[in-house]
C-alpha cells in the first residue's frame, strides 16, 4: 500500500491499491485479513493461499480477487492477472475494484507492446552503439535527496502515553504542491486495531493529486487498560489530541504549508475525530464521522462543517448516535449533514468513503467562494 514499486516493474505501482477492504473495512476479518498481513510482509505465497480461500468461500469477493491479481502481476503471470481483472469488471462493473482492474488491463497491454517493440529493435540498437568505457559517474550515480513531495513518507513523534510512546504517522503531498502554500490536508483516522498506512493508499493519493490537497494518517496502538481509564486514543483530551497538533506542527516544519485541516475518522477513529472537534472549536475546517461507536454531541455552535455517515444495518446504537448528533447540531444552527447507507453494516463500503471525500471537495469549493 505504501507508494513504492511493489509490483517489481515501473508503472504497476498504481495497481497496488489495497482499496477495497482498507476503505470499506478498516477492521479486518478472516482470510482477507490474513492475506493482507502476509502481502504486507512480502509473503506472497501465503497471501495467495489466503486470498484463494476467501474466493473459495465467496466467489464474488472482488476485493480478494483484486489482491490475487496483484500477486500474479508481481509474479509476471499476466494471463492469470488478466483473468481476475476481467472477472471483476464483468461481475462488479460499478465497483472501485473494476475501475482499477481496467487500469491493470491497460498497463498489462502497454507492457506487452513495449516488450514487443524492445525485442524488435534490440539487435539493431546494440550494433549501432559505439563501444565506450563507462565513466566513473555512470558506475556510481549520485544519490538523490528524497523530496517531501510526490512520494508517501512516514515519520514519528514521541508521546507521554506508554502504549504509543513512539507514534508513527504517514503523509503524502502531491508533487504539484511543492513550493506552494494554503492547500488543505485530510487526516484519516483508523478504527480499533487498524493501521494508518492502510488509509493513505494509492487510491487516496490519486484523490489528493486530482484535488491538490495533502493526506495523512496516524497509526494509533490500542490498549484495553488505557481505554478503561479514558487514556486510549479515542479520548483526545488525554494525550492524542496534543499528539495530533504536534504532528501538524512537524509537517509545517517540513515546508508542508497546508492551511485548512480536515479530520475523518472511522469507528473508534470517529470518536477521536468528533471529540477533538468538540474540544477544539473551529480548529478544523471539516470533520467526517463514519460509524462512530460513541455518542458525540456538540455543546456549542462552531464554524467547522460536519458530515456523519452510518450504515443502516449497523448496530442500532450507532444509528441512534447519528440521529442524535444531527438533531443537536441542527438545534445549534451548525453546518452539519449526513447520510445513511441502506446496504451497509459497520463495515462501510467504498461508496461511503467516496461520499466522505466528496464532502471535503464540496467544502473546499465553498471556502473559495
Amino acid at each position: 500500500m505504501i507508494r513504492h514499486n511493489i509490483m517489481g516493474c515501473k508503472g504497476f505501482s498504481v495497481l497496488a491499491v489495497i482499496f477495497a477492504l482498507i476503505i470499506a473495512m478498516p477492521a479486518f476479518a478472516g482470510n482477507y485479513e490474513d492475506g493482507m498481513r502476509a502481502y504486507s510482509s512480502g509473503n506472497l505465497k501465503g497471501a495467495k493461499i489466503f486470498f484463494s480461500r476467501a474466493i473459495g468461500t465467496n466467489s464474488r469477493d472482488v476485493n480478494s480477487r483484486y489482491m490475487l491479481a496483484q500477486i500474479y502481476v508481481r509474479e509476471k503471470n499476466y494471463t492469470a492477472a488478466k483473468y481476475q481483472y476481467q472477472y471483476i469488471i464483468k461481475n462488479a462493473p460499478k465497483s472501485q475494484a473494476a475501475t482499477y482492474s481496467k487500469q491493470g488491463l491497460s498497463l498489462i497491454a502497454n507492457k506487452a507492446n513495449a516488450n514487443v517493440a524492445s525485442r524488435s529493435t534490440k539487435s539493431t540498437a546494440y550494433k549501432s552503439q559505439p563501444k565506450t568505457v563507462a565513466s566513473a559517474s555512470s558506475k556510481a550515480p549520485q544519490k538523490k535527496v528524497q523530496s517531501q513531495f510526490g512520494v508517501l513518507k512516514t515519520d514519528t513523534i514521541k508521546t507521554p502515553n506508554p502504549t504509543n510512546a513512539v507514534l508513527r504517522y504517514y503523509y503524502y503531498v502531491p508533487e504539484s504542491l511543492e513550493g506552494k502554500s494554503g492547500y488543505p490536508i485530510i487526516f484519516y483516522i483508523h478504527g480499533m486495531g487498524g493501521n494508518g498506512k492502510y488509509l493513505v493508499h494509492p487510491g487516496h493519493q490519486q484523490f489528493a493529486n486530482e484535488h491538490n490537497l495533502a493526506i495523512a494518517s496516524i497509526t494509533f496502538n490500542f490498549s484495553e487498560s488505557d481505554f478503561q481509564k479514558n487514556q486510549s486514543y479515542q479520548y483526545p483530551e488525554a494525550w492524542a489530541g496534543q499528539a495530533f497538533k504536534d504532528i501538524l506542527a512537524k509537517l509545517k516544519s517540513k515546508n508542508i504549508n497546508f492551511k485548512d485541516v480536515y479530520l475523518m475518522g472511522y469507528s473508534a477513529g470517529a470518536q477521536f475525530a468528533g471529540r477533538f472537534a468538540m474540544q477544539n472549536p473551529n480548529y478544523l475546517r471539516g470533520c467526517v464521522l463514519l460509524a462512530s461507536g460513541a455518542k458525540i454531541l456538540p455543546e456549542t455552535a462552531q464554524k467547522t462543517r460536519f458530515y456523519y455517515i452510518v450504515g443502516a444495518k449497523d448496530e442500532s446504537f450507532r444509528v441512534n448516535n447519528y440521529h442524535e448528533f444531527l438533531n443537536k447540531a441542527k438545534s445549534l444552527n451548525m453546518d452539519a449533514s449526513g447520510k445513511i447507507f441502506p446496504k451497509y453494516n459497520h463495515n462501510l463500503g467504498d461508496a461511503a468513503w467516496v461520499e466522505a471525500n466528496n464532502f471535503v471537495v464540496q467544502t473546499m469549493k465553498m471556502s473559495k467562494q
